[in-house]
């Protein structure tokens, strides 16, 4: 069942304009909405919250038709990129401040259940004033959870925090929506966001949904190349078809050949993506040989290696730009630096291609 169904929503922020938006958020299920800076996202999300008028379209909520009902009618809680706690009151009473209506025994075992998922024990009682900004957040996520809300929206709630607290408060955030098996729309700019909470993604441009699908999916098969930036897809390829046979393509490059799968047509110009965890490093014949099956091998030189948090990223100049990810362990074994020479291997299934039109090859482009 949808929790959160919208219908085709055009609406308007000052000179913003939302068109035509669909999307739905299932029981239990999050939605991550990304985009780049002025793309709509939040928006979309204060438009689903009442906050700006819908010209045309719908609104959905379990069911029941909110377009044009007030905020308070909606059923739904929202956490922005600002805690916004009520200075004037301690955590508890910030916490259960949405439920004040209710008997205390009805709020209370929620409370100490949110308390324990997003580890605010021991918290309780402090003036919110003290907190730290990881603190604060997630305190503000309890307050919207303890309404029991049909959707809990989420407006690039991570956004002020340094990396390693947003990883924490992240990854407590996605603990806790899927415990309570809570349905989300989470509106984001970055990826990693969307691959720690979502279910499914939503890339919106221009007030426009370009793109929605399953998370790999959608980072794997990206549609064109503005969503294949904004997902981090690493080495983007310009190129025209030279052969097609049987789903597979030889595809002509300035920088080389490269195999591909897919259903181009011969002298279609066309744009290949690969993603970096795609992409193999070979230091000799031997390691060559476990990837036998690999019809896309590349001798080239390192132009760049670079620490990327669990992994190493290493860019190499193949006659086209190539970005693998490998292990630190890896990169430290194989002695990887700028300067050296080393193979590139990458299968063809590995190779999204979209067409661009017909003509002559194109240039190469690195992401």
């Amino acid at each position: 069942m949808s929790r959160l169904l919208i219908e085709g929503v055009h609406a308007e922020a000052g000179e913003f304009r939302l068109r035509n938006v669909s999307l739905a958020v299932d029981d239990g299920e999050v939605v991550a909405v990304l985009g780049p800076s002025g793309a709509g996202k939040s928006v979309l999300l204060e438009t689903v919250a009442g906050l700006h008028r819908v010209r045309a379209g719908r609104i959905l909520v379990d069911g029941r038709d909110v377009t044009h009902a007030s905020p308070q009618e909606r059923s739904l809680a929202m956490v922005f990129q600002d805690a916004a706690l009520f200075p004037h009151m301690n955590v508890r009473r910030n916490i259960l401040f949405g439920t004040r209506w209710r008997a205390a025994g009805d709020a209370e075992p929620r409370m100490r259940r949110l308390v324990d998922l997003l580890g605010l024990s021991g918290l309780l009682e402090r003036d919110v004033r003290t907190l730290s900004g990881g603190e604060a957040q997630r305190v503000a996520l309890a307050r919207a959870l303890a309404v029991e809300p049909a959707v809990l929206l989420l407006d690039e709630p991570f956004s002020a925090l340094d990396p390693p607290l947003r990883r924490r408060l992240r990854a407590a955030a996605a603990d806790a929506v899927r415990a309570l098996r809570q349905a989300t729309l989470l509106v984001t700019h970055e990826q990693a966001d969307a691959l720690a909470m979502a279910d499914r993604l939503v890339v919106m441009r221009d007030g426009l949904i370009v793109q929605s699908g399953d998370v790999r999916e959608v980072m794997e098969r990206p549609a064109d190349t503005d969503v294949a930036e904004l997902v981090g897809v690493e080495t983007v390829l310009v190129g025209r078809v030279a052969e097609a046979r049987d789903g597979l393509l030889q595809i002509d490059t300035e920088g080389g050949r490269v195999t591909a799968v897919g259903d181009s047509k011969v002298d279609e110009r066309v744009t290949m993506m690969v993603r970096a965890e795609n992409v193999a490093l070979e230091a000799d014949e031997e390691a060559a040989k476990t990837h036998s099956s690999v019809l896309n091998r590349f001798e080239g030189r390192i132009i760049g290696v670079s620490d990327a948090g669990a992994v190493t990223l290493v860019r190499v100049d193949c006659g086209f730009v190539v970005t693998a990810a490998v292990t630190r362990y890896s990169a430290e074994r194989l002695g990887l630096k700028p300067g050296g020479k080393v193979r590139v291997a990458f299968k063809a299934v590995a190779v999204h291609v979209v067409s661009s039109g017909h003509g002559a090859p194109g240039g190469v482009e690195d992401s």
